[in-house]
């Protein structure tokens, strides 16, 4: 599994670049990158948990490009907004309960559980 935080970019041409940082393939370009990234992942049962997607909503696209052209690609994608794409599965959360300040059992909030499960940089778990 691999975590990519999507917050920091701007633009859907971002996208493939995160991802491939994430999965270290190195590339000098856009056509290059696509086609080393499909290659690397053809094999490979692979979940990439993509976060913070609703501000690159255009992008939905592309993943639905990798999914048709990789069978064993998984995505998981965190996103105020859907996709919209065909197979698209949705799971909608409500906010996660967090600890007051000064309470000793953080361990029992949904939040702080979650933040626990996460890697904290884009790394394979």
């Amino acid at each position: 599994m691999y975590f990519i935080q999507l917050a920091a970019f701007s633009t859907t041409d971002s996208i493939h670049p995160a991802i491939a940082a994430a999965l270290n393939i190195p590339s000098s370009n856009a056509a290059e990158l696509k086609t080393r990234l499909i290659g690397y992942l053809r094999e490979k049962p692979i979940l990439l948990v993509l976060d913070n997607f609703e501000h690159l909503m255009d992008g939905a696209p592309l993943l639905s490009e990798l999914l048709q052209q990789l069978p064993h690609l998984r995505i998981l994608v965190t996103s105020r907004e859907r996709l919209n794409l065909q197979g698209e599965w949705t799971f909608e959360l409500g906010g996660l309960s967090i600890p007051p300040a000064t309470d000793e059992g953080k361990a029992v909030y949904s939040a702080l559980q979650l933040l626990n499960f996460m890697p904290a940089a884009s790394v394979p778990i």
